[in-house]
């Protein structure tokens, strides 16, 4: 046995620390798709949005000039 079941030790925190870190690289990832999806869902939005506001504004100016 040397120096005390150290060496045994060393090999289960370095498996440990292996693990994680792949661990760590999945969760990373998934950070990142979910990031794309947010600005890919905020891009529609600001879309939407803009067109909504031409057509409304649209709307609104046909609607007064008939009214006037």
């Amino acid at each position: 046995m040397s120096d005390n079941g150290w060496d045994e030790y060393r090999k289960l925190v370095m498996t440990e620390i292996k693990r994680n870190g792949e661990r760590l690289t999945r969760v990373e990832n998934r950070l990142n798709s979910i990031d794309r999806h947010i600005t890919e869902m905020k891009t529609k939005m600001y879309t939407a949005s803009t067109i909504s506001a031409i057509i409304f504004s649209a709307i609104i100016t046909v609607a007064f000039k008939f009214l006037t």
